[in-house]
C-alpha cells in the first residue's frame, strides 16, 4: 500500500472527527 492511501485514510477519520465534535456541540 502507499503512504498517499495512509494520508487520505488520515483526512477522512480527521474529517469524521470534526462533523462528530459538531454534531456534539450542536446539541
Amino acid at each position: 500500500h502507499s503512504a498517499k492511501f495512509d494520508n487520505e485514510k488520515e483526512d477522512l477519520e480527521a474529517i469524521q472527527n470534526a462533523a462528530l465534535l459538531s454534531e456534539i456541540k450542536r446539541l
